[in-house]
C-alpha cells in the first residue's frame, strides 16, 4: 500500500508539473487589421524595402493572388488576380519577384508587382517552396500530403529545370546559406546538400515535419516542424537538437506554419488557431503572444520593428514588437 501511495503522489507531481510547471510566460503584442482586398487563405508575405510588400494566396484549384503594399502594410491592393491556381510562395531575386504554388505554375514581374508573366513549370507539381542561389540558379521544393517529394534544379531562373531529384517523401522547405550549402525539410528529415545541390544527405533531424527552415548565419538555424517541434543547429545543419515540443504531454495541441527570426536569438513561431510564440535567447525560453485572432496564421515577416502575419480566411494583422 505504501508503495502504491508514493506511485500516486508521483504521478500527481508529475501531471501537476506538466499541467502548471511548463507554462509559458503570456505577452501581450499591439496587434491591429490591415486592410485586406481578399477572403481567401494568404500564405506568404514577403517585404522588398521599409514600404513596399508583397503576398500571395489563393484557392486552391482555382486561382491565386497576389497582392502588394506601399505603406508597410497598413493597406494593400490587388497587384495580381489571375493565376491559374493557388500561390504558395513569393521571392526576390536581384531585382526581380517570383511567385509559385500548385500544379507547379510559375510566375515572375520585372517592374516591382505592376505586371506578372508565365514562365515555363513543370506541370502539375506542387510547388511549396523556392530558393535562389545567384541570380539564375533555383531550386523548387514539390510534393503534395507526406508521399513523394521532388527538388527540381534551374539555371535559367526557371524557363527550364535541367535536374530533379526524388524523395520518399514530400518536401516541404528548402533553404540554401551559400551556393553549396543548402537544406530540404521533409516528413521526418532534414536533408542536407554541400556540394550544389548534386547529392543529398539526411541529417540528425527527426520526429516532424519539417516546414520551414532559416538560417541566422552560417552556423546557427531553426526548424519549424508541423506537428509542433522547433529544432536548432548551431554547426551549420551537421546536428539539430530540439529547442520547443508544443505538444508534449498535456499541452494544447499545436500545429506551426512558419518561423522567423531576427537574428540566432530573437525569433518568433506561427501556427493554426491564432498560435505564436517568441524567444529572446535563442530557444532556451519562450513566451506565449496572447491570443488575437482564431485564424490560422500562415505567413509571418518583420520590417522596420512591425511583423505582418498572413492568415487564413483573408486576414492580414501587424503587430508591434
Amino acid at each position: 500500500m505504501r508503495k502504491n501511495a508514493v506511485f500516486i503522489k508521483s504521478g500527481l507531481l508529475f501531471i501537476f508539473v506538466c499541467l502548471f510547471g511548463c507554462q509559458k510566460e503570456k505577452v501581450q503584442l499591439n496587434a491591429r487589421a490591415s486592410i485586406s482586398p481578399v477572403s481567401e487563405d494568404i500564405h506568404q508575405v514577403l517585404y522588398i524595402n521599409d514600404s513596399i510588400g508583397f503576398a500571395c494566396g489563393g484557392l486552391k484549384y482555382l486561382h491565386g493572388f497576389i497582392l502588394k503594399t506601399t505603406n508597410a502594410g497598413a493597406t494593400w491592393d490587388t497587384s495580381f488576380n489571375v493565376g491559374p491556381k493557388v500561390f504558395y510562395t513569393l521571392v526576390q531575386s536581384g531585382t526581380k519577384l517570383y511567385a509559385t504554388g500548385f500544379d507547379g505554375y510559375f510566375f515572375t514581374s520585372a517592374d516591382t508587382g505592376k505586371s506578372w508573366q508565365e514562365i515555363n513549370s513543370p506541370k502539375y507539381k506542387r510547388f511549396n517552396q523556392i530558393c535562389f542561389t545567384n541570380s539564375r540558379h533555383v531550386f523548387a521544393a514539390t510534393g503534395e500530403g507526406f508521399t513523394l517529394g521532388k527538388i527540381y534544379q534551374s539555371d535559367d531562373e526557371g524557363n527550364s529545370w535541367y535536374r530533379e531529384d526524388t524523395f520518399e517523401k514530400s518536401i516541404k522547405s528548402i533553404y540554401f546559406i551559400d551556393e553549396q550549402n543548402g537544406f530540404a525539410g521533409s516528413y521526418g528529415s532534414i536533408y542536407r546538400t554541400s556540394n550544389g545541390g548534386n547529392t543529398w544527405q539526411p541529417t540528425t533531424a527527426t520526429g516532424d515535419f519539417f516546414v520551414k527552415i532559416q538560417f541566422c548565419n552560417t552556423k546557427v538555424g531553426y526548424a519549424a516542424g508541423y506537428f509542433g517541434k522547433v529544432l536548432k543547429t548551431t554547426d551549420g545543419g551537421t546536428t539539430w537538437n530540439k529547442v520547443l515540443n508544443e505538444n508534449f504531454q498535456f499541452n494544447e495541441r499545436s500545429n506551426f506554419n512558419a518561423l522567423y527570426f531576427i537574428n540566432e536569438n530573437i525569433g518568433y513561431v506561427i501556427g493554426n488557431k491564432g498560435y505564436m510564440v517568441k524567444t529572446n535567447d535563442g530557444g532556451v525560453n519562450w513566451q506565449r503572444i496572447v491570443q488575437f485572432t482564431t485564424e490560422d496564421l500562415l505567413g509571418i515577416a518583420i520590417n522596420n520593428g512591425m511583423a505582418t502575419i498572413v492568415c487564413s480566411g483573408g486576414k492580414i494583422y501587424q503587430l508591434n514588437l
